[in-house]
């Protein structure tokens, strides 16, 4: 397997010799490549076979319907999200960016569906691997953590950045945007058929599960278990792909976070979606304060994956 970090919370993961992308946002797109190395046609290039939306916020469904539109390809998604989708697929090809007018969006989850009330069995890498899917939380703010420290994160940039890094020519496609289907959120688990059933999850949001509340909606505590539980009951997870970065972490720093971890108990941790919503520069400081909110809850040693940062591309 081969993992090849794109931005943000964007991979494109090789699975004996089949591609997807999980997630299709670049970060900083230019009309050449420039600070992000590849501009958004090369994606198209991979020749993926299906596309994975975590959610349908712009930083992580851009480029989807135009990459889906010229493969002619499937695109994983909410059901709200795929409306979103549909809208991207027209003002695409009303531009001629692509030859349809529509693109073939399948969906996860039903419209208004409750966090993980569906659990969702998805065959499009089979025989080789099985995929499960379930609604669970879009990151949020919620009242500060009283039960254990929160420890602050620093989100600062490099001064140096734009000198460094100058910028180039932005790339833009005429997409819908957010549309109804923004903070919907999926999350996938990839389990490989074979000897030694390697596992991955992937989740591009981190929620407020101990509330039980989402950007979109707050139901309650109840939901916040039963998204829980379907994490708990899952095949044990080799590699985790999970948001570092929360909208609640100006209050509850790397919370969310770890509870994700605690229920799901992966091996290896690599955070994803530190290149938006966050300072790219600031990676190092999430990662200090992830480190020491792990002592501040007392998460046991044999409970803590090995944290590794994103790299491209990793080899497993």
């Amino acid at each position: 397997m081969i993992f090849s970090w794109i931005t943000n919370a964007s991979y494109a993961v090789s699975l004996k010799g089949r591609v997807v992308l999980l997630d299709t946002y670049v970060h900083r797109a230019e009309t050449v490549p420039g600070r992000t190395p590849f501009v958004v046609e090369d994606l198209l290039a991979l020749n993926p076979e299906a596309i994975f939306l975590g959610h349908g916020h712009g930083d992580h469904a851009d480029n989807a319907a135009f990459v889906a539109g010229n493969l002619d390809i499937p695109i994983y998604a909410s059901a709200e999200t795929c409306i979103a989708m549909q809208t991207d697929a027209t003002n695409l090809f009303n531009a001629g960016r692509i030859p349809v007018n529509h693109v073939e969006c399948r969906e996860v989850t039903s419209s208004g569906s409750t966090p993980g009330a569906e659990i969702v069995k998805i065959a499009q890498l089979e025989p080789i691997a099985c995929i499960t899917a379930f609604r669970h939380l879009h990151s949020t703010t919620t009242p500060l953590e009283t039960t254990f420290p929160i420890v602050p994160v620093l989100n600062i940039a490099d001064p140096r950045d734009p000198q460094m890094y100058p910028p180039g020519t932005p790339h833009s496609f005429p997409t819908s945007g957010v549309g109804g289907g923004g903070p919907i959120s999926i999350f996938y688990q990839f389990v490989m058929r074979g000897d030694n059933r390697f596992t991955f999850a992937c989740h591009n949001t981190t929620g407020a599960i101990k509330e039980g509340c989402g950007l979109d909606k707050c139901w309650a505590p109840a939901v916040g278990q039963q998204v829980t539980n379907v994490m708990k009951s899952l095949t044990p997870t080799d590699v985790e792909l999970g948001s570092m970065v929360s909208l609640g972490y100006p209050v509850n720093g790397m919370r969310d976070v770890i509870l994700y971890q605690q229920a799901l108990l992966p091996k290896v941790y690599i955070p994803i979606h530190q290149t938006n919503a966050a300072l790219p520069t600031s990676s190092l400081e999430f990662k200090v304060s992830y480190l020491k909110q792990l002592d501040a809850q007392g998460v046991p040693a044999s409970q803590r994956p090995e944290a590794r940062g994103s790299s491209i591309p990793t080899i497993i």
